[in-house]
């Protein structure tokens, strides 16, 4: 195997780097847990504007997972405005209550994957797994978030 090829493989490995955003610590402590487990990086923040500080401050970020009901800058909010700055981070909302989101004029639902409340480890897991995460440091059990 020459060098540029193990370099190469060694980049296909690379774990993704996650902003978790949700201002109750216990759901984000559960979900950094899953995220952990499935090989990724995890940055929290409690709100959407804080999300938006970790963006600038943080190394490039590859999925951003955010709840939508938050104080300051909800997550559709905080979506749009990644969005705005054209970021290649790929988007996630979780909620309970899909009916009631709207979509600014930046973004749309084929942006901006779902995650439906409640959701289990395992869905997190294949969830993040489409975006590339090894899954190879444990494997959830499957249990419900408490999201």
């Amino acid at each position: 195997m020459t060098s540029l090829t193990a370099a190469a493989d060694t980049a296909d490995q690379a774990e993704l780097r996650i902003l978790l955003v949700d201002d109750e610590d216990a759901v984000r402590f559960a979900l950094k847990r899953i995220l952990v487990r499935c090989g990724c990086s995890v940055v929290e923040a409690r709100d959407g504007m804080e999300a938006l500080e970790r963006i600038d401050t943080a190394p490039p970020i590859d999925v951003i997972i955010t709840d939508h009901k938050m104080p300051r800058l909800n997550g559709t909010g905080l979506l749009e405005s990644v969005i705005a700055k054209g970021s290649a981070a790929k988007l996630v909302l979780c909620t309970g209550v899909l009916n009631d989101i709207t979509f600014g004029p930046l973004a749309s639902e084929a942006q901006i994957q779902v995650l439906s409340k409640p959701f289990t480890a395992t869905d997190v897991r294949t969830l993040v797994m489409s975006f590339g995460a090894s899954g190879s440091k444990g494997t959830p059990d499957g249990s419900a978030a408490h999201a």
